[in-house]
């Protein structure tokens, strides 16, 4: 099944006001220059939903307020065909061209810009990102460069031209080349001559780990290592790039709290105690930490929680198909 909306398609009496409606929920879409535009047509290739978007004068924000709203948790690969593509989040501001790939958290804010552009963008579900890289915390607002991500590009490519979603194809052997070339675009550099340290299996275990383990305040990188079974001299350098073992501790800890406070199971606990069971030393340290990845504090993001989700009614099959990526 496919969906196809355009702007300039005569059944359309308010291209702006249509497209906008289309984003209902947790982005703000406007027009942002004389040459309005807006064709997207959108199908899905289970677990992927995939856009093939074509935009001019295009803006997208997604506040925090926004993020909250509708609590999607996935990430969004973005890649730009033709065309500029400028981006800001709270990390800084870029820009993308054509071959280059930006990655999105959409449990984050961000903003972008589309001029005259052909943009592909693949919603991943978080569980895919996390499997394809340690380093998922620092992926929000990436600009993979061509030579970074250009077999992810021409498998993105290939998939949206080859319309692989459709009968006749396979799409768990398409989905696990995807994951392929993903995990090798999200490597971060090293030299070439170095040996690969963060190898699948040693990351797999790795986290299975710290995943088991978060809970315990006694949680260091020398007991990660003891546990996983690497060294301590192999489990710096697969982390240095992300900013070392403790930060990545505290990073899941945090996604850990986040998927806490959305369970209705824990509507009667504090946040103090959902802090603990998430591994922190102190409420006031879980504060800190969520506000610096979320931008706001865990007991805003709870009372948001309880604000009515847009209405499926009237909404197009693909915001459904969004909603199940969480």
């Amino acid at each position: 099944m496919r969906y196809v909306f355009d702007s300039a398609s005569a059944d359309v009496f308010d291209p702006v006001g249509q497209h906008h409606d289309l984003y209902a929920g947790g982005t703000d879409v406007r027009q942002a220059g004389p040459r309005f535009r807006a064709r997207i047509e959108v199908c899905r290739l289970d677990p992927l939903v995939v856009f093939d978007r074509r935009l001019d004068d295009v803006l997208h924000e997604r506040t925090i307020d926004g993020a909250r709203r509708d609590g999607f948790s996935h990430f969004t690969l973005q890649l730009v065909v033709s065309g500029r593509m400028r981006i800001e989040h709270p990390g800084g501001q870029a820009e993308a061209g054509p071959g280059e790939i930006v990655l999105f958290d959409l449990t984050r804010p961000q903003r972008t810009l589309a001029q005259d552009a052909r943009i592909l963008t693949f919603a991943v579900p978080r569980h895919l990102m996390e499997r394809a890289t340690i380093h998922v915390a620092a992926l929000h607002g990436t600009v993979l460069g061509q030579q970074q991500s250009g077999l992810l590009a021409d498998i993105m490519m290939s998939i949206v031209s080859r319309r692989l979603d459709e009968a006749g194809t396979d799409p768990a052997s398409v989905v696990r080349i995807f994951e392929t070339a993903l995990a090798l675009a999200l490597r971060f550099d090293r030299d070439a001559a170095d040996p690969p340290i963060d190898t699948p299996a040693m990351l797999d275990r790795v986290r299975v780990v710290v995943e088991a383990h978060l809970g315990r305040r006694d949680l260091t990188p020398a007991l990660v290592a003891k546990l996983a079974g690497v060294s301590r001299t192999q489990l710096y350098a697969a982390f240095k790039p992300v900013g070392g073992v403790s930060r990545y501790i505290q990073e899941r800890r945090v996604t850990r709290l986040r998927s806490l406070l959305q369970s209705p199971e824990n509507q009667g606990s504090s946040i103090a105690q959902l802090a603990f069971q998430a591994g922190f030393a102190s409420a006031s340290h879980a504060n800190r930490s969520f506000c610096e990845v979320y931008g706001t504090t865990p007991g805003r993001f709870r009372l948001a929680q309880g604000e009515p989700l847009p209405s499926e009614a009237g909404q197009p099959p693909f915001y459904h198909w969004l909603r199940s990526l969480n």
